[in-house]
């Protein structure tokens, strides 16, 4: 903060009520508080900065924004403001210098500090302030309409209205009026503006722009780490961000090395990593197995869900009628059925290393099928089962209760998450952490049954719950961070980034929680939403940077639903194949349903295995989306 205020009583006490209401709020469109010293001598507070131009330096550079550029940017600062009023504060000082524009949206560079951190010879131009001066939610609305007269014609302020395209004209208009009661709310311009959902994407030469100046940003930020034979002091790159020329950007050690790439999963020493996987056999997958031969041909698969094995030569395939069925998929030939018996989906999961998968199986509770899960893991070249271990049973875990198996990306353990509804006592945990090398417990943590979960590192580990998504820290089982909340039943973890997508509410999230940035976000516009619709799972291309989607709507008379003799499907299922970089649906013009259900992408990312609505599986070419041929 400025000097002069150090010893201002009354400022110290406002600034700590805008700094402790700010970190209350959490808005994919403002960037977040990350630290504050309230109690020193000299107050400060830390704020995230995305990596990417000012919106003044884009427009100042290459010219007003072209129209389709005008749309996301209105309504991601009109969301931003939303955010921001809904919890009883306004920013006081929207102007272009303050709006930055990443790869992927612009967002409000601060919640609203500017004006006690910034001097008075570099404060706000007076034409993006409103005539009654002073901060209020509508002076924020009359500085959202002249910045947007700004990103259209490069002309500070108001002025510039006249070459704001017609489509925006009135409303920008509606918002400058004299009398600020006469001005819409910001809630309201969302709404006007087609909202509340994520922004259309920015039109290439945009986000090429702003991709360019966020590289160029963090080959500047990242520092490499010292070698360890090498005890001679380094010389240190000191970067200083200025925004507009008037806010210092401090970035910490920490959050420096968090901008460093990581190591990808599976480059270490693979005989290393083989070493370490104990009981995981070094094979390939069709090398032979040491399962016995499948009982008998198949006629319909009834597939529920399906996995590639690390090698891409084996297809396992989940079924309610056979059970755990392994492929070799080139040649159509079945060559084992480790069990007959799976727990709803099964949702098998292969070790990244050797021949080894997991599946969630039906749990025996009293010499029954209970309808609680269990996880096995079959190796496939040895022909051996082990029965996974998981923290005691809750006493009051519900009579519907699924696991998820997720394995690390070294191949060394296994975490088991539950479901369903439980009630934990003492020292019962959601998550168990097994060493694969010793079948024990090795870490347990988690009080919320868990819906989905994966590992994004060796390090973190993701759980999804009532209260949000939580990464974890899987070597002490220490929570980091809880993220927002969302009505999703899965997610997918981006290997080797701080990155998660999530369905929320309809709308599909590509999330950074490393930066708390939104690199992308798709609208599944036909999804319903209602008591009769469900997702089916969320499956990750992260070469081709495409996330698929299934969901499903189930038969609304829930006699036929429970009725065991009606062998017909009793849901209709519906895809989705958003590419992040283009923002299109893939699937939005196919009449084809081939890809309507659960899929597994193969490791070289050419081919995809798809469960067909009436259970078949097929091999789908990658690119074209064309059945190649079917499994069977």
């Amino acid at each position: 903060m400025r000097s002069e205020h150090t010893s201002d009583p009354v400022f110290r006490e406002t600034f700590t009520l805008l700094v402790e209401t700010a970190r209350d709020q959490h808005s994919t469109y403002v960037a977040p508080v990350l630290d504050a010293g309230l109690q020193r001598a000299t107050l400060w507070v830390a704020v995230a900065r995305p990596a990417g131009p000012t919106l003044a330096e884009l427009v100042n550079g290459l010219g007003p924004l072209p129209v389709e550029a005008l749309r996301p940017l209105a309504l991601a600062l009109a969301q931003g403001l939303a955010d921001l009023h809904a919890t009883g504060r306004a920013h006081g000082s929207l102007r272009p210098d303050g709006v930055l524009v990443s790869p992927h949206c612009a967002l409000i560079a601060d919640p609203g500090f500017e004006r006690a951190v910034t001097e008075p010879e570099y404060s706000a131009p007076p034409v993006f302030a409103p005539p009654e001066g002073g901060p209020s939610p509508a002076a924020d609305v009359f500085a959202w309409a002249a910045t947007l007269c700004f990103a259209a014609s490069g002309v500070e302020g108001p002025r510039g209205l006249d070459r704001v395209p017609f489509q925006f004209r009135g409303l920008v208009d509606a918002c400058l009026k004299i009398d600020p009661n006469l001005r819409p709310a910001a809630t309201d311009l969302v709404h006007m503006l087609g909202g509340p959902y994520a922004p259309d994407p920015w039109p290439p030469a945009v986000r090429e722009v702003a991709t360019r100046s966020e590289e160029t940003m963090r080959r500047l930020l990242y520092v490499a780490p010292p070698a360890a034979a090498s005890p001679a002091p380094r010389r240190r790159r000191t970067v200083a961000l200025v925004a507009g020329g008037a806010a210092l950007t401090l970035v910490a050690a920490g959050a420096v090395w968090a901008l460093g790439p990581r190591a990808a999963p599976g480059t270490a020493d693979p005989d290393a990593d083989r070493a370490a996987t104990g009981l995981i056999t070094e094979a390939g997958c069709l090398e032979g197995t040491g399962f016995p031969d499948p009982p008998g041909e198949i006629d319909d698969l009834d597939a529920m869900d399906v996995a590639f094995s690390p090698d891409g030569d084996l297809l396992a395939v989940t079924s309610n009628t056979h059970g755990l069925t392994l492929w070799d998929w080139r040649e159509g030939v079945e060559i084992a059925r480790p069990t007959e018996h799976v727990y709803k989906t099964g949702d098998p999961v292969f070790a990244p290393v050797g021949c080894m998968v997991a599946v969630v199986l039906p749990k025996e509770v009293e010499s029954r099928a209970s309808d609680i899960g269990s996880v096995s893991t079959y190796d496939i070249p040895s022909g051996e089962t082990v029965e996974r271990p998981e923290p005691p049973t809750p006493a009051g875990e519900s009579e519907y209760s699924g696991r998820t198996a997720r394995f690390s990306p070294d191949g060394t353990r296994l975490a088991i998450a539950r479901g369903g509804n439980i009630s934990l006592i003492g020292d019962e945990a959601t998550v168990g952490l097994v060493d694969l090398s010793t079948n024990e417990i090795t870490g347990a943590w988690g009080t919320e049954p868990v819906t989905d979960a994966g590992f994004t590192d060796d390090g973190r580990f993701l759980t999804l719950g009532p209260a949000g998504v939580t990464v974890w820290d899987s070597g002490t089982g220490e929570a980091l961070h809880t993220e927002r909340r969302s009505s999703s039943t899965f997610l997918a973890a981006v290997p080797g980034h701080d990155q998660y997508v999530h369905v929320d509410r309809g709308v599909v999230t590509w999330w950074d929680f490393g930066r708390r940035a939104v690199v992308g976000s798709f609208e599944l516009t036909s999804y319903i939403g209602t008591a009769n619709t469900y997702l089916t799972h969320v499956t990750l291309d992260p070469e081709r940077e495409r996330v698929h989607v299934g969901w499903a709507i189930r038969h609304p008379d829930e006699d036929v639903w429970n009725d065991p003799e009606i062998s017909d499907r009793k849901s209709t299922n519906h895809g989705h194949l958003w590419d992040l970089e283009t923002g299109e649906d893939l699937m939005a013009d196919e009449g084809e349903h081939h890809l309507a259900r659960p899929l597994a992408l193969h490791p070289d990312g050419g081919v995809i295995a798809a469960i067909d609505q009436d259970g078949s599986v097929n091999l789908v070419d990658a690119d074209t989306l064309e059945i190649l041929h079917p499994l069977l």
